[in-house]
């Protein structure tokens, strides 16, 4: 890292000092991030592997079909390694993320196909609903949407819930240019003290799950830009099981622009 520091100082003489330091560090809080939304996809290719290791015969249909899991959640990968090299770049100036668009199928297929063993393994019950059409589509890019807005919020959501309990994603148009997205759990919830700075990367706010899962505190941090990126807001409201020993969980509430049709 020293040797690194040195290399960005020679080339760039010309700017202040705590300015390179600054770049250095945003590069190297950049790394921490990918390796943080990375780990969502890399779960369901360590599971499918490994379910498939155990098996006898490779060829049947249930392999099958965790080999195309293998398939999709590397594609995921490469996907939210482009983006984040996107926003990097769109942050600097040099380069705007495409606003594609998603519809309320794609996320709930992306969610079941990211979150079903994880669902399983904790006995989680996963309720969706929306209220758009087929033709409604949410005005943000795709990718990172897909792969670090709402599979960050929903592996949260995992992590801090109970066993035998629901999690919600519950979608709303409320006018013909903006929609709702609520991101609901039955979990621990979320002391006052954190959620002030959970959004924050420089505040430390990791914490373990309910399991013992650990984190690393960046992820909310990178769905608030992303969300301010595309001209959306992002709000949570939580009762901690500690206060609210029969009503406790947390809601993250998203507003974002719909595509005109």
């Amino acid at each position: 890292e020293q040797y690194y520091l040195l290399q960005l100082i020679n080339s760039n003489m010309g700017e202040p000092l705590s300015d390179k330091v600054t770049k250095f560090e945003e590069s190297k809080r950049m790394l921490k991030v990918m390796a943080h939304d990375l780990s969502n996809s890399l779960s369901v290719i360590r599971n499918s592997v490994i379910a498939i290791n155990k098996s006898e015969v490779i060829q049947d249909e249930k392999n099958l079909k965790r080999i195309d899991k293998i398939n999709r959640a590397t594609n995921n990968m490469i996907n939210l390694v482009e983006d984040v090299r996107q926003f990097e770049a769109s942050e600097a100036g040099k380069l705007n993320l495409i606003i594609d668009g998603v519809t309320a199928k794609d996320i709930h297929d992306h969610l079941l196909l990211m979150f079903s063993d994880q669902f399983g393994e904790k006995k989680i019950n996963f309720k969706f609903s929306s209220q758009l059409e087929a033709k409604d589509t949410i005005a943000i890019n795709k990718n990172s949407f897909l792969n670090t807005i709402i599979s960050n919020l929903l592996s949260n959501a995992i992590k801090f819930s109970y066993e035998d309990k629901s999690i919600f994603v519950d979608i709303k148009k409320l006018a013909p240019s903006l929609v709702i997205i609520e991101v609901r759990d039955e979990g621990m919830g979320i002391p006052q003290e954190l959620i002030k700075n959970m959004f924050d990367f420089e505040k430390e706010t990791s914490r373990r799950g309910t399991k013992g899962e650990a984190g690393t505190g960046f992820g909310l941090p990178l769905v608030k830009n992303y969300i301010h990126h595309f001209l959306g807001t992002i709000e949570v409201i939580s009762k901690t099981i500690l206060e609210f020993p029969t009503d406790h969980g947390t809601t993250f509430i998203l507003k974002l622009p719909m595509k005109s049709n």
